[in-house]
């Protein structure tokens, strides 16, 4: 929901184009497949997809304050969530409507 909001409550509005997105290095393969996902679709069916002139880039920082276990759990989920994204719902969900 983090990519929706941004895109729809800010970008979209604002008219920013170049997005960095920063986050945890154990979640930044999940984060870019997301907004990958909602900032290249159209925002109605009868839009063109011309991926709306958008420059995404992506920044993780360090694990720190993680145990090993902790931070090895969080990939895990993180890479259920990020094949969840690309095999299902970027497929299904094909414009923001």
């Amino acid at each position: 929901s983090n990519a929706f909001y941004t895109r729809t409550s800010f970008t979209d509005i604002a008219g920013w184009r170049k997005l960095l997105v920063v986050t945890n290095e154990f979640h930044i393969e999940r984060s870019k497949a997301i907004f990958d996902w909602i900032f290249h679709a159209p925002a109605t069916s009868s839009a063109t997809n011309d991926d709306g002139g958008y420059e995404m880039y992506y920044l993780s920082c360090n694990n720190i304050g993680l145990t090993s276990e902790a931070i090895q759990a969080r990939k895990e989920h993180e890479k259920r969530g990020e094949i969840n994204v690309k095999s299902k719902l970027a497929r299904e969900y094909l414009t923001l409507k």
